[in-house]
């Protein structure tokens, strides 16, 4: 499995990208990579692009524990976090749904699965339609800021 994220700054937003078999030591590893980057900031909205997930370990004990992780860290600031989980396939949405339930009794987290990307980007306050142009302009943001 891979698993890519991109902070876009000037968006606030996070993008996470699985592919392939969904393995829980590399999810902790991508998160706390993500935790330690200089661009990480508190209310960051996060994109969490589960489109390409072939399977993923049935361990969901481990998936609780790791949202408890995770929650420590994103609610050290009384900021509100936004996490939409794109799943438009069976697998994808299974995953996503015992994410997102993990985070019922977090006040400071509000997460939801969509299953299109317009559904996912409108959550997030987006207009874009498909998720390809979402992130060209945020790569024309990243680039401008290179120019400055």
């Amino acid at each position: 499995m891979a698993i890519q994220f991109k902070i876009y700054p000037r968006l606030g937003l996070v993008y996470v990208q699985y592919s392939g078999n969904v393995r829980m030591e590399e999810t902790v590893q991508a998160f706390a990579d993500y935790a330690a980057h200089p661009d990480f900031r508190y209310g960051q909205k996060h994109l969490v692009d589960l489109s390409q997930v072939t399977s993923y370990e049935k361990d969901y004990v481990r998936v609780m524990s790791l949202q408890a992780d995770k929650a420590a860290v994103l609610m050290q600031e009384p900021v509100q976090t936004m996490i939409v989980y794109l799943a438009p396939t069976r697998t994808s949405y299974e995953i996503a749904r015992l994410a997102a339930n993990a985070w019922d009794e977090v006040p400071t987290i509000v997460a939801c699965v969509q299953e299109s990307e317009a559904e996912a980007l409108s959550v997030l306050g987006y207009s874009y339609t498909r998720l390809a142009d979402l992130l060209e302009f945020a790569e024309s943001t990243v680039r401008q800021d290179r120019i400055r």
